[in-house]
């Protein structure tokens, strides 16, 4: 899941390189540098609760912020920022990318503004259900997923 999170921000990123002016690019790199921030933090804890677990699967993980307390703070910090929750840091980058766009008000850019929160919403979405599966809750062992 998290590779995909990088498949739209790579979306973005170039919806802000397509809007031109320079403030479309200055907030596609900063949503280059935010994304990468993000990344790291959550690659680095899936990283850590593989090793420290032996297991991808998320329903083996149920309850994982009893064992890991800092690392599941980190993994949430992570996935909020990676969505877009305010004061993190891709808020900002997409905040920037959303003024840029409504600068020049066009049909495309507006578009691209919908996009960015259709699809925040819908990573928010999937990121709340791999909270709730692998770090609070413990699932039933009937359904299985992958991280």
């Amino acid at each position: 899941m998290l590779a995909y999170s990088t498949i739209a921000n790579i979306g973005y990123i170039f919806f802000g390189v397509g809007i031109a002016p320079s403030a479309g690019l200055s907030a596609s790199l900063l949503h280059t540098v935010n994304h990468m921030v993000t990344k790291v933090l959550l690659l680095l804890s899936a990283g850590v609760i593989i090793y420290a677990t032996g297991t991808r699967d998320i329903i083996r993980l149920g309850g994982l912020y009893k064992r890991m307390p800092i690392t599941t703070v980190c993994y949430i910090i992570g996935a909020f920022s990676l969505v877009g929750i305010s004061p993190l840091n891709i808020f900002v980058s997409k905040w920037f990318l959303v003024l840029a766009a409504l600068r020049e008000a066009s049909f495309m850019n507006i578009l691209g503004v919908v996009l960015i929160v259709v699809t925040s919403a819908v990573s928010l979405a999937a990121q709340l259900r791999v909270i709730q599966l692998s770090l609070i809750h413990i699932s039933e062992p009937t359904r299985q997923a992958e991280i």
